[in-house]
């Protein structure tokens, strides 16, 4: 199980501090507002893809969020997959199953690592901000004390005096619960 919580690691680490890093940058080059209340300056990107949908963190997703999370992560995801499974010589496939169990393995670890990225990209953002100084120096701050971005509405319960946005534990509980049942019934 270790080696398998380092591929998930390896392959949704770097793109998921890559995604944070940029999106500091359109926050500043391409967005209008004050700090944690943002929005594009091109108004077609912050139209709601999925407001109908009454599921927490879904409803919030902008057209902005489905070209990146449903086109541009899932190539990079593939990608890192191939690449660290060599690097690492990571078995992604059970060896000797039907086709059945090599694509709900395969999907099985693409949702485990797509929900990590969604998790822990949005905390990089505010942990670069805070570490650099770049755009906001206080944002973790702001965002697990003060309660203060706006684009957070489902908020756990608060921890010890900490504000904790739900996704920040939702996405990253399942992704490991996900890898857990691939290991211990998916990969046997």
């Amino acid at each position: 199980m270790k080696i398998t919580l380092l591929f998930w690691v390896a392959v949704f680490g770097p793109v998921a501090i890559a995604l944070a890093i940029f999106e500091i940058w359109l926050d500043v080059k391409h967005k209008v507002g004050p700090w944690g209340k943002t929005v594009f300056k091109n108004p077609y990107w912050e139209k709601k893809a999925l407001q109908k949908w009454a599921i927490p963190f879904l409803k919030y997703i902008s057209r902005y969020h489905v070209v990146m999370f449903l086109v541009v992560m899932p190539v990079l995801f593939a990608a890192g997959i191939v690449f660290w499974s060599k690097v690492l010589k990571y078995n992604v496939l059970p060896n000797g199953s039907s086709w059945l169990m090599n694509l709900l393995s395969f999907a099985t670890l693409f949702v485990a690592i797509w929900l990590g990225n969604s998790g822990f990209e949005d905390m990089f953002y505010f942990i670069i901000q805070s570490l650099t100084g770049w755009y906001q120096p206080h944002a973790l701050r702001r965002v697990v004390i003060d309660k203060d971005f706006a684009w957070f509405k489902d908020w756990l319960p608060p921890i010890f005096g900490l504000n904790i946005p739900g996704h920040w534990v939702f996405c990253p509980s399942v992704a490991v619960l996900l890898l857990c049942i691939r290991q211990y019934w998916i990969m046997r």
